[in-house]
């Protein structure tokens, strides 16, 4: 439409009143004669907090300015519709609204005597209720605490929250890749209330050792740095094995159709095809399509193992990255297999065959497996030894909102296929003296970082669950938890069958120490 043409809609515009939200000064101009228009944008701008709505203003008046008023209009109803699917608090509520609300869901279900009515609140306020592995005593427990209705509240409005923001086309590399600027900040709060209440908690043990939480999280997994350097020591061990055995190394892509992407790669403006897919669908997409690839495979006879990668494009989407060590005869009809999967939905669509399903064999004269996949682990945890991400953003910031990004949507990172579990390799690691036969050749391998010889130890890279030499062995506890349940199984040691050796040794208790651990406001 004629830019020209669509001015003629808002000549003559009356004064903008001072009262008006920043949104509605934004887009007052937009409007037929009658005002129809603003109504119908204050009604949304109301439901929303002031950066979004913000947001949703500047992307209203760009596609009034290029599309047309109709255009913008439809792309502001898409909006809605995403809104009127949600629960109903609202986006913009601050954390003591939230608390009342949630503790009003927990006094409503105290209301009800049975499971089932309980479930029809939480379903009713779009929350999922316990599911059938929770007995009924601890399914209504949970469902009528606040804090358990409190901390899904949250997880919800944050994720309503990027929705409308992907819909709105305001999280992209010209706007705010990864993850919109104010989830990014929320989470960022959340990591910092969480620090503080481990800080808050201390830890002593029956020999007097006393740690607080905050400590025992810096030695642990969860620490990114430790996290970082297991990932690389198992891939490192992956690829010594390959060389062994006579393996090579693939490097396979795979990426969403164009439906569930929100914006143009290349220019980063709205694609006209998105579906309101959001990122934990589509991971859920790739999930499946990956289980089915491995089903073909298994079916075929190929023998595989490796780690994929989970990395969000720039609006958000989910995209995979899997390095794959495969017998070399066996590459033609794997690679196949993938391709013929990947382009199983919308094969002729513009860029599918392109970008669906990629792969480059790592030419191990050139460089390593290793090398070539370290970029992708350390620009999705810390940045560490990377300038500048795809987009020319600063690796390290970058790093940051991939973390807040994974958060928000709650998706797996990393994962490896084939070999023996990671467990049992770190509870080997947590014993500091000599043990005979194969549980020393597995600790010694443990304590060297040889995840090659671990692998090997365990019965190779193909071993079945229930083929391995060294399993964690665990005991039931009939001790209560929060909710009325048994504790249950507690990890002990680990065992070969014939001896078992006790990793977990000590008994904690915990006590509060004085630490500021304000209540987390959320920002507008």
């Amino acid at each position: 439409m004629n830019t020209a043409l669509i001015s003629n809609h808002w000549t003559n515009t009356p004064p903008c009143p001072d009262y008006l939200t920043g949104a509605e000064k934004t887009t007052w101009k937009y409007s037929t004669p009658d005002g129809a228009d603003r109504l119908f944008r204050q009604k949304i701008f109301n439901r929303l907090p002031s950066s979004l709505a913000t947001g949703l203003a500047k992307s209203y008046t760009e596609r009034a300015e290029s599309q047309g008023l109709a255009a913008a209009n439809r792309s502001l109803l898409k909006t809605t519709e995403v809104l009127d699917h949600s629960a109903a608090i609202r986006l913009h509520s601050g954390f003591t609204e939230l608390k009342d609300y949630a503790r009003s869901k927990a006094k409503a279900c105290e209301r009800y005597k049975t499971r089932q009515a309980m479930n029809r609140i939480c379903l009713n306020s779009d929350i999922k209720p316990p599911d059938k592995r929770y007995s009924d005593i601890g399914a209504t427990k949970r469902m009528t605490d606040p804090v358990w209705w409190q901390r899904r509240l949250k997880k919800d409005v944050l994720r309503r929250f990027e929705a409308v923001s992907i819909h709105a086309c305001l999280v992209n590399k010209r706007k705010a890749p990864y993850l919109s600027d104010y989830t990014f900040r929320q989470v960022k709060e959340n990591v910092r209330q969480n620090r503080l209440f481990l800080e808050s908690i201390e830890a002593t043990n029956e020999l007097g050792d006393s740690f607080t939480l905050a400590e025992l999280h810096d030695k642990s997994i969860g620490n990114l740095t430790n996290r970082c350097s297991e990932l690389m020591c198992r891939i490192y061990g992956m690829e010594k094995l390959a060389k062994e055995i006579g393996y090579v190394a693939d490097f396979y892509t795979l990426t969403c159709p164009s439906r569930m992407h929100a914006c143009v790669s290349a220019s980063g403006d709205q694609n006209p095809k998105y579906d309101g897919t959001t990122p934990v669908e589509a991971q859920r997409y790739l999930t499946k399509l990956f289980s089915q690839i491995r089903a073909a495979y298994t079916r075929r006879g190929l023998e595989i193992f490796g780690l994929r990668v989970v990395e969000p494009h720039h609006d958000e989407t989910p995209h995979w990255h899997i390095l794959v060590f495969i017998h070399p005869d066996q590459q033609p009809i794997l690679r196949k297999l993938f391709k013929g999967y990947a382009l199983k939905e919308s094969p002729d669509e513009p860029g599918a065959q392109k970008y669906r399903f990629k792969y480059v064999e790592i030419d191990s004269s050139k460089g390593s497996a290793t090398g070539y996949i370290i970029k992708y682990i350390s620009k999705n945890i810390d940045g560490h030894g990377v300038d500048l991400d795809s987009h020319g953003n600063k690796a390290s910031e970058a790093a940051e909102r991939i973390q807040a990004w994974k958060t928000t949507w709650g998706i797996r990172q990393f994962q490896f296929f084939g070999g023996p579990p990671v467990g049992v390799w770190r509870e080997l690691r947590r014993i500091d003296y000599e043990l005979i036969g194969d549980l020393e050749d597995a600790r010694q391998a443990a304590d060297a970082g040889d995840w090659c010889s671990y692998v090997k130890g365990q019965g190779g890279p193909f071993v079945s669950r229930e083929s391995l030499r060294i399993r964690t062995f665990s005991k039931w506890s009939d001790l209560l938890g929060r909710y009325g349940e048994p504790i249950g199984d507690q990890l002990l040691g680990i065992t070969n069958g014939v001896i078992e050796i006790v990793t977990r040794l000590h008994e904690w208790i915990f006590s509060k120490r004085a630490v500021d651990c304000a209540p987390l406001e959320y920002c507008q």
